[in-house]
């Protein structure tokens, strides 16, 4: 079955270009003019991604990309935004917009079809970066607790340092999340975000990032969660054998609560959690340098 592409831009010789590039790749192609009516077929029938030109009139493809990522039927669609205008500027724009990623409309036909299959396979195969048995138990984590990111840190006295992140977006995205977000380590001292959480002893679910920045080192936290569309963290303090304090974040749909199914599943996930701590404090694992 064919991949579906849906393309934004108002210059009807440009989607007529790139219709015809992509249909001759194999894709199914739907075509929007303008922002507005590629909200309306991103929302009726979704696309399973979308390239979008930011400069058209009306609303830009960066409103076009907020308002898909605030979306439910459209905030999990891989985003490319492109433009004539290329630079940093532009490219920070689209990353705060929620985009996957920034081409240049510079870009040969055949890279620019590469690209968007690059993008497809990092999110059709969820990867993460860290010690392998730990990226493993982040990915069961993520399919366990219906989220998006699993992120698991280590106490190191009064900080932390990051063991393993897993992303169900792709590699790519845990990639660029720690890119954001450093290698660490990060504050957990009393009043601290991350202190407060060891220090509650208890999962807390969907904890308001307007919240968790208000904290001291919260900051930080709150705005990498901001990049990948979160509107909330969630924090498990974990016990290790060995004694130490750990931590596993996770981000997850507004509608896990503190219901008996999201409970039972968050129970689950420390447990499974705590023998991953284990294995890392028996295995002498490190985080791995590689994605910072």
């Amino acid at each position: 079955m064919p991949t579906k592409i849906l393309i934004v831009d108002d210059a009807p010789v440009v989607l007529d270009f790139l219709d015809f590039v992509f249909r001759q790749e194999g894709f199914e192609v739907a075509r929007a003019v303008g922002g507005y009516q590629a909200l309306d077929l991103a929302g009726s029938d979704p696309p399973e991604i979308a390239l979008v030109d930011v400069n058209m009139p009306g609303i830009d493809g960066l409103e076009v990309c907020r308002r898909m990522r605030t979306d439910p039927r459209t905030s999990r669609i891989p985003i490319l935004l492109y433009s004539a205008t290329v630079g940093e500027e532009i490219e920070a724009q689209a990353r705060a917009a929620g985009a996957d990623g920034f081409l240049g409309k510079s870009l040969h036909h055949v890279e620019l079809v590469a690209r968007v299959r690059d993008w497809l396979t990092a999110a059709s195969r969820p990867g993460g970066v860290g010690p392998g048995p730990l990226v493993d138990l982040a990915l069961d984590l993520i399919g366990l607790l219906q989220s998006e990111l699993v992120w698991l840190l280590g106490a190191r006295e009064a900080e932390f340092e990051n063991l393993a992140i897993a992303c169900e977006r792709g590699e790519q995205e845990a990639r660029r999340f720690l890119s954001e977000v450093g290698a660490g380590p990060y504050e957990a001292g009393v009043g601290s975000a991350l202190g407060e959480g060891i220090s509650a002893g208890r999962p807390r679910l969907d904890w308001p990032l307007a919240e968790v920045a208000r904290f001291p080192g919260g900051r930080l936290l709150a705005e990498a969660a901001e990049r990948i569309g979160a509107r909330a963290l969630s924090l498990a303090p974990l016990a290790s054998p060995a004694g130490s304090p750990d931590l596993m974040l996770f981000t997850s749909p507004t509608t896990l609560s503190l219901d008996r199914r999201g409970a039972s599943a968050v129970a689950i996930a420390i447990r499974h959690a705590s023998m991953g701590m284990a294995l890392w404090r028996e295995g002498g694992l490190g985080y791995s340098k590689r994605a910072s």
